[in-house]
């Protein structure tokens, strides 16, 4: 059993560097050109270089369960130009989601395009060493590396937006919206990653590669699949069962949507080791007990002593582990985890739930402004209505 497993990831780690690559036929795997081989003395003296990140896990969900990945050590490499790339926010999703049951004849799909960062050239090549016994045996056979090898170490140049380099995520994302833009797909004027098309009746939100498609008309959505699937491996899920990690119930008769996050919740438990209280805590979090019958009630002093480094990273890693969730799914869980950031108290109970978006003729309008150094102290002044 054990050299079965260790044959089986052997053969994951051969598919990864053949997919960088140049590819690795006796496999069956086709190369991106991402990676090429070079002898060190190619390497421009101002450069520095990389390391590489491996990666390894089981997804029994996709086509090949066994994945490694190798990526970029990016913080070894200096780059100072523009890297913000603007993706969809959890509130502009959640409006479109609303817009989809409350347009009559409205349904929502979802597509994901793999690799997309892949895709993307560098302008200016960066470059990558491996340890020499990290390479799969058979790689090294089939690209003949021995004439490589420096002191234990076979060198790359990087020709594409590799993941890790800070600078990938904007050169792929302008990549796209260049590439949509051609077929018509315009981004909103005031939303980020929201999408029009100046004569489709269709849109769609943008987070890095995924897509939140809301259409009338099948025809428009696959107009969209065939300008992104021109460029780039795109694949469409036309019931739209799950957008950024977020179980999606569409029930377009009923003109609602049930959203929930199944199982995040236990596995993260587990993953955070946590034990269940014998006394659960059936409220938000935790409320500090008053002290009765006094007039005055004091607020209660923080004597803990401080926080380890290690308690830090727990508190930090549990906050950042529920804040999604908290955000996307329960709002109520956000009362606890402030409480945690704040206090350095931990949240014990935590249960799932839904979220369910109806049909409505609502709209929301919102006139607001700013004036700039009206007041005192260099302080401004901002206001605006809501309208419902």
């Amino acid at each position: 059993p054990n050299e079965e497993i260790k044959d089986r990831w052997l053969k994951s780690g051969e598919d990864e560097f053949g997919r960088l690559f140049q590819g690795f036929e006796p496999n069956g795997i086709e190369g991106m050109d991402v990676l090429k081989w070079i002898h060190k003395k190619e390497i421009p003296k101002h450069k520095s270089v990389t390391y590489p990140r491996y990666t390894v896990a089981y997804r029994p969900e996709k086509a090949d369960p066994n994945r490694t990945r190798i990526t970029a050590g990016g913080d070894r490499l200096e780059y100072d130009g523009d890297v913000t790339t603007h993706t969809a926010t959890l509130e502009t999703i959640k409006t479109h989601w609303n817009s989809v049951v409350s347009t009559p004849g409205a349904k929502y799909c979802t597509g994901d395009i793999s690799n997309m960062y892949l895709e993307s050239a560098l302008e200016d090549p960066e470059y990558v060493r491996f340890k020499w016994d990290m390479i799969p045996p058979r790689i090294r056979e089939y690209y003949k590396l021995d004439q490589y090898v420096v002191n234990g170490f076979v060198y790359a140049l990087i020709a594409m937006a590799w993941y890790g380099l800070k600078q990938s995520g904007k050169i792929a994302h302008d990549d796209l919206v260049a590439h949509l833009a051609k077929s018509g797909y315009k981004k909103a004027k005031y939303t980020l990653g929201l999408f029009f098309h100046e004569t489709r009746d269709i849109s769609f939100t943008l987070v890095v590669d995924d897509f939140g498609i809301k259409y009338l008309k099948q025809e428009d959505v696959k107009h969209l699949i065939k300008t992104v699937q021109s460029k780039y491996k795109f694949k469409v899920d036309w019931e739209g069962k799950q957008y950024i990690g977020i179980h999606l119930e569409w029930d377009y008769k009923k003109r609602q949507l049930i959203t929930s996050m199944q199982g995040y919740v236990e596995q993260a438990l587990k993953e955070l080791e946590h034990a269940m209280p014998v006394k659960p805590c059936h409220a938000p979090s935790k409320a500090e007990r008053p002290n009765y019958g006094a007039k005055v009630q004091y607020a209660k002093e923080d004597e803990s002593p401080e926080l380890g480094p290690t308690d830090v990273k727990f508190i930090q890693r549990t906050t950042g582990k529920f804040l999604y969730y908290g955000r996307t799914v329960d709002i109520t869980m956000q009362h606890a985890l402030n409480d945690i950031a704040t206090t350095k108290d931990r949240q014990n109970k935590m249960e799932a739930t839904k979220v369910i978006y109806r049909a409505s003729d609502m709209i929301l309008q919102v006139n607001s402004d700013a004036a700039y150094l009206v007041c005192s102290g260099a302080r401004g002044r901002m206001g605006g209505y809501f309208y419902l």
